[in-house]
């Protein structure tokens, strides 16, 4: 057949045809879509031997992050191992989403938002503030499972804002900040616990662990500052792990 073309939905549509969906996919915030017209027009692009030309740079900007929005870091994974390595410099987007991705994988806010905190061009860049929306979205599910009071530093840490940043955040969701601003107790979501009831042992024993990550990592955090500080072993402050 013609080189560039793909049959899709039962229609042939060549690479600009594509692109042009993708671009309105993502226009519309139609995730679901978007990653969709992506899977074809990678290999549309393979097809008409261009997935490593330079123009296609952007292309794997942007598919790198709709598997991130929608947290799919195994893809993420296996795209990049996918890319020609002259789209791979530690400069670029795609290296910085890649970190980002990484430090998901690794439960490394830290890096993730710092990953994303720099200049954006081209299409990617308006698919960076949902990335950062979903992130945080995540994270502020992961805190209301997994504590029953959280320190506002450790809020703050998760979401990659600020201190006052975070406690308005915790004030829209309805959460109680204490008085001194220190720590905020989430409100528990029981919707969610009533669904983990029925997914079985199984479903249950995997929230119990990365609940339990999660919290590890805020307290190895801590930990590391503390030895830093001189402060040692650092008291428990206002934060634990909620009661299931």
């Amino acid at each position: 057949g013609a080189r560039g073309v793909f049959f899709f939905c039962g229609a042939v549509m060549s690479v600009p045809e594509l692109q042009q969906q993708l671009e309105v996919a993502v226009a519309c915030a139609d995730w679901a879509n978007a990653r969709s017209v992506a899977v074809q027009l990678e290999l549309a692009l393979h097809e008409a031997d261009s997935a490593a030309n330079d123009d296609a740079a952007g292309f794997y900007e942007v598919f790198l992050a709709l598997l991130l929005i929608q947290a799919d870091l195994t893809n993420c994974r296996h795209l990049w191992r996918r890319m020609d390595d002259r789209f791979k410099d530690s400069r670029s987007q795609a290296s910085a989403l890649w970190s980002a991705a990484r430090g998901l994988w690794q439960l490394n806010l830290p890096a993730v938002y710092e990953a994303l905190n720099r200049s954006w061009t081209g299409p990617v860049q308006q698919l960076v503030p949902a990335l950062r929306d979903s992130i945080r979205a995540a994270q502020l599910h992961l805190v209301q499972q997994a504590y029953s009071l959280v320190r506002t530093s450790d809020l703050s840490a998760a979401l990659g804002v600020g201190p006052e940043e975070a406690l308005k955040v915790a004030a829209d969701k309805g959460w109680s900040v204490r008085e001194d601003g220190a720590s905020v107790a989430p409100l528990r979501d029981e919707g969610a616990g009533e669904a983990a009831a029925v997914t079985g042992l199984q479903s249950d024993l995997s929230r119990i662990e990365e609940l339990a990550t999660y919290v590890t990592f805020f307290e190895r955090q801590r930990l590391k500052l503390d030895l830093t500080s001189g402060r040692g072993g650092g008291g428990a402050g206002g934060s634990g792990a909620g009661s299931g």
